[in-house]
């Protein structure tokens, strides 16, 4: 089995994410942020990461961005885990940063264990950023907060 690092900001999601992984065979690390995901895939060097795109600190986008910059831990793949809303979005952008897979939250737990399954098994390459990442990154971190902020007051 495998080492995995999950990077989420919401506890919940992790601790669950921790079970199911743990419930299967795999040791996990946990991160409540892309910054502290970064230091300890660095210093665990975990074989997969399962992250969150949307989190304070360091974003999933900006955290894959600098994973895949850093010689020490550049080939380790990555899942995104993203809310259904923004799932098409999600794609493009995350197969532009080196992404493997993105599943939709909440992924039923068959799911998520056949993509790490897949995942670990094959080698996926990565294509060089276009010219519009940063502004589609903007775009779909802006959309994804004015959704929020619209459901929220929605239930103010």
């Amino acid at each position: 089995m495998a080492t995995i690092l999950v990077v989420d900001d919401n506890a919940i999601n992790r601790k669950l994410l921790v079970a199911l992984l743990s419930a299967d065979g795999h040791i996990t690390l946990e991160a409540s942020d892309g910054l502290d995901g970064l230091r300890l895939a660095r210093a665990q060097r975990p074989q997969l990461i399962i992250s969150d795109i949307l989190m304070p600190t360091m974003d999933g986008y900006g955290f894959v961005r600098a994973l895949r910059s850093d010689p020490i831990v550049n080939a380790t793949p990555v899942i995104f885990l993203t809310a259904h809303y923004h799932e098409r979005e999600a794609q493009k952008l995350a197969k532009a940063c080196g992404v493997d897979r993105v599943l939709v939250k909440p992924s039923p737990a068959a799911d998520l264990l056949r993509a790490v399954e897949q995942v670990m098994a094959g080698v996926c390459e990565s294509e060089p950023l276009p010219e519009d990442f940063d502004r589609e990154h903007l775009r779909l971190i802006t959309d994804t907060l004015t959704h929020r902020v619209a459901t929220f007051e929605a239930f103010s």
